[in-house]
């Protein structure tokens, strides 16, 4: 795999974008897309799909959707399709604190060519992993309306920061996090962001495959999975994908059948609901009927 990276630009206190543009695609490859916003749900409601905690040793929680009336009397800029999220959705924070929050997305076994841009609002500063990599952190400070750019220089495989530290860019196949610390000076804390990640993946590979990804991921992201139940699902519908390129569709098959099998025994074992784990079946069922009759 090829990764490059451009610019990173921000506006501390504002506004900052991590850009890393479109890989070249190989012929016969598709390009595909992963959205990813703050502020899934209703105001003053949880959100699905963005978790906090104070500290390292504690458990992640979902992060709130700020009261619509907070964010307009705080004179909060939003991004355009996004909410506002922090932690008790009362805008207030303690002062001189990090809050460190989360969203997951995933690649199939097959992506090449991944990017990822985040556009992102935090008060009062940002640091930002991914997989557990260190990719970029403003520096906190005064609002100011100018515009800050900094330019990163690419050595493959490693990414050459300024100032220099090399390290690698983790995108990895199956369940990707990304962390992002919001520091608070005072007062007011939060954020909102829109994160899009683009890759390529060969035209041959099941949607199928990759709606129930989707699916898994939804379920690992709203806390009915966790961690480990999910990448263990995520495995067998990979191994599906690998299969089913290499031109094996009755090894597809079997992986299928013990995503099947596992979703059963989720369901049996109470950690899913019949509602949340038969459209599973279900789809891995009409999969099965397509790739072998």
């Amino acid at each position: 795999m090829r990764f490059n990276i451009q610019i990173v630009s921000f506006i501390i206190l504002g506004i900052f974008i991590l850009t890393l543009p479109i890989y070249s695609a190989p012929q016969e490859l598709t390009e595909k897309t992963i959205k990813l916003i703050s502020g899934n749900g209703e105001y003053g409601e949880q959100d699905p799909f963005n978790y906090w905690r104070e500290e390292e040793k504690k458990a992640y929680r979902n992060a709130y959707i700020m009261i619509e009336w907070i964010v307009e009397n705080r004179g909060f800029y939003v991004i355009d399709g996004t909410k506002y999220i922090n932690y008790n959705n009362t805008n207030l924070g303690e002062n001189d604190t990090s809050i460190f929050y989360k969203t997951t997305f995933v690649l199939p076994a097959d992506f090449s060519g991944p990017s990822l841009e985040i556009l992102i609002r935090a008060n009062d500063a940002a640091t930002i992993w991914l997989n557990g990599e260190h990719i970029f952190s403003n520096d906190r400070g005064p609002a100011t309306p100018e515009e800050v750019t900094k330019n990163f220089r690419i050595a493959p495989p490693t990414i050459q920061f300024d100032p220099p530290t090399n390290v690698l860019y983790p995108f990895q196949e199956g369940i990707n996090t990304i962390d992002i610390e919001v520091y608070n000076l005072w007062g007011g804390t939060g954020l909102d962001y829109k994160i899009t990640v683009k890759y390529f993946q060969p035209a041959s590979a099941d949607d199928g495959i990759e709606g129930l990804l989707n699916d898994v991921l939804e379920l690992h992201n709203s806390g009915v999975l966790n961690k480990g139940q999910a990448n263990a699902l995520v495995k067998k519908l990979e191994a599906a994908s690998k299969n089913l390129n290499k031109g094996k569709p009755k090894a597809a098959c079997n992986e299928i059948q013990a995503f099947i099998n596992q979703v059963n025994a989720l369901i049996n074992s109470g950690k899913l609901s019949p509602e949340e784990g038969d459209p599973l079946i279900e789809a891995a069922i009409m999969l099965i009927d397509e790739i072998c009759g």
